[in-house]
């Protein structure tokens, strides 16, 4: 399955996981900076900045379009967003192990 159309569901998240996930990146307690930005890179090495600006500060693609040329579309954007969240949820599970 294309990145583009692959869905939270698809990456193992289970309702309103990703949320969580988004609002914890977000907050003051978070400290997987590093995990963050290796999971951007995985997801999309050239939107590496963009992704980790966009969840680690909350700013939606519109924002950041105003800002900086974003050279994909948003569905593509927000496809590869969600793919570094799944990247850092597995490495979030690796470090519990």
């Amino acid at each position: 399955m294309k990145t583009r159309n692959k869905s939270y569901k698809d990456y193992g998240f289970e309702d309103g996981e990703e949320k969580q996930l988004i609002s914890f990146c977000k907050s003051s307690d978070f400290n997987a900076h590093i995990k963050l930005y290796v999971s951007c890179i995985s997801a999309n090495e050239d939107l590496s900045e963009e992704l980790f600006y966009s969840l680690r500060r909350g700013v939606s693609y519109d924002a950041l379009e105003k800002a900086k040329h974003i050279p994909l579309s948003k569905t593509d954007f927000y496809a590869y967003r969600r793919k570094a969240l799944a990247n850092l949820k597995e490495k979030m599970k690796e470090c519990k192990k």
